[in-house]
């Protein structure tokens, strides 16, 4: 059964599904102690869709005797992805929860669970979690929490607290100085209050720390200089926007109003 076992994992390599499933079925018919092998059985039928048999299969795993602590781990990281795939994210979060009580180290279960919270868009709960994950790793994700406190900015720019989405916004470039998005918002911000010297600066490091994103600030970067009457400082942007990111050619290194007037032929020259 070993031999059939390893053949069925080249299969699956190679993509040979079907004759994967083939040989796991003679493996657990020959060899009915093979988790391993009911495991990528079953994991292979929640990938096809087929769910309810996957957590069958998966589920009566977990009540055999003299499971390794391993065969443990490997059968409730399949039960997380099946309930999560079902939108049963409650007992997702159980079974990751229980591969941490048998290794509280478990690099998977814990991203796993900071993932669902930030697909549920609960940002705390994913800055808290992942905060206590790194307290045992002893590592730091600074772009992680950038992004959530900027989030949270995010959310309290909806509400209209505007000062508090500014602080976050702050804040977030604090944990990673690198991270452009703040630099936007916090721009956006600014302009929106009708304070535009700090607008252009946020939007120009926006721009230079995300140089094919930068297409986002072109017209507000644009209006805000004409309305400050810095005409000049237009084509000094878009140089300096080419110089960041010379492969990238959608500007043709003019503004947007060179770029009307030029009637779409791309030459500013």
């Amino acid at each position: 059964s070993t031999t059939l076992y390893i053949e069925a994992l080249e299969h699956l390599v190679d993509g040979k599904t079907d004759l994967a499933v083939t040989k796991l079925r003679e493996v657990v018919q020959l060899d009915s102690s093979n988790v391993n092998a009911y495991v990528q059985l079953a994991d292979i039928l929640r990938k096809r869709n087929v769910i309810d048999q996957a957590i069958k299969i998966h589920r009566s795993l977990t009540i055999r005797q003299r499971l390794t602590k391993e065969q443990k781990i490997l059968i409730q990281t399949s039960l997380a992805k099946d309930y999560l795939v079902l939108g049963k994210t409650r007992l997702a979060r159980e079974s990751s929860k229980k591969i941490l009580e048998l290794d509280r180290h478990n690099a998977w279960a814990a991203d796993f669970l900071v993932r669902i919270a930030e697909d549920e868009n609960d940002w705390e709960k994913a800055d808290d979690l992942l905060s206590t994950f790194e307290k045992s790793s002893g590592d730091k994700d600074a772009r992680r929490h950038a992004r959530y406190r900027m989030m949270f900015g995010r959310s309290k720019e909806s509400e209209g607290d505007l000062e508090g989405a500014e602080e976050d916004y702050k804040q977030a470039i604090t944990f990673d100085k690198t991270y452009a998005d703040p630099y936007l918002y916090l721009g956006n911000l600014h302009e929106r209050s009708g304070d535009l010297e700090p607008a252009l600066e946020h939007w120009r490091k926006f721009a230079e720390l995300a140089p094919s994103a930068a297409k986002q600030v072109f017209e507000r970067l644009e209006k805000a200089l004409f309305q400050l009457g810095r005409y000049g400082d237009v084509e000094d942007f878009y140089h300096h926007i080419m110089v960041q990111n010379p492969n990238d050619n959608r500007t043709g290194g003019c503004s947007s109003g060179e770029r009307r007037s030029r009637k779409g032929n791309g030459n500013c020259g």
